[in-house]
């Protein structure tokens, strides 16, 4: 008998197949009208004002804040990782107490540990992807700054 359901791998399927969907639909099919083109045209023009300015003191603002709520997300992901791995290993407790839920199908030890470590790598590279952004806004904005 495999440790997962059919339900719990269609699940897992869907999951994986909007996930890469909709990365490569937005990274190569709509990009310029996607969330992150248009807020890349609007952080061009913003940076192409800013050269034009004496005072950037507005400028340094609105930067401290970007990187500050970019470290708000990564700092979160790292407490629910923290969270998920305290979930591991406190396994029975927390199944004990999801069990009691009334929308909660039962699971298996197994089933269970694969779920938590599939939110772990989820949250994992959530937290990957957040500190890469932060180090490149970083160092893309103090060369904007320099120049």
């Amino acid at each position: 008998m495999s440790p997962v359901g059919s339900a719990d791998a269609g699940a897992l399927i869907w999951f994986l197949v909007c996930w890469f969907g909709y990365s490569i639909y937005a990274d190569r099919w709509h990009r310029p009208r996607s969330l992150m083109g248009t807020t890349a045209r609007h952080r061009a023009r913003w940076m192409e004002r800013m050269i034009e300015r004496d005072n950037r003191v507005l400028d340094s603002t609105l930067v401290g804040t970007l990187v500050a709520s970019v470290s708000f997300f990564a700092q979160t992901s790292l407490v629910i990782l923290a969270g998920l791995i305290a979930v591991l290993g406190a396994q029975e407790r927390a199944a004990h107490v999801l069990s009691e839920l009334p929308a909660a199908a039962p699971t298996t030890p197994v089933q269970f540990q694969l779920k938590g470590i599939l939110l772990i790598v989820i949250f994992a590279s959530v937290w990957v992807v957040l500190v890469l952004w932060r180090r490149e806004f970083h160092s893309n904005t103090l060369k904007a700054l320099r120049d």
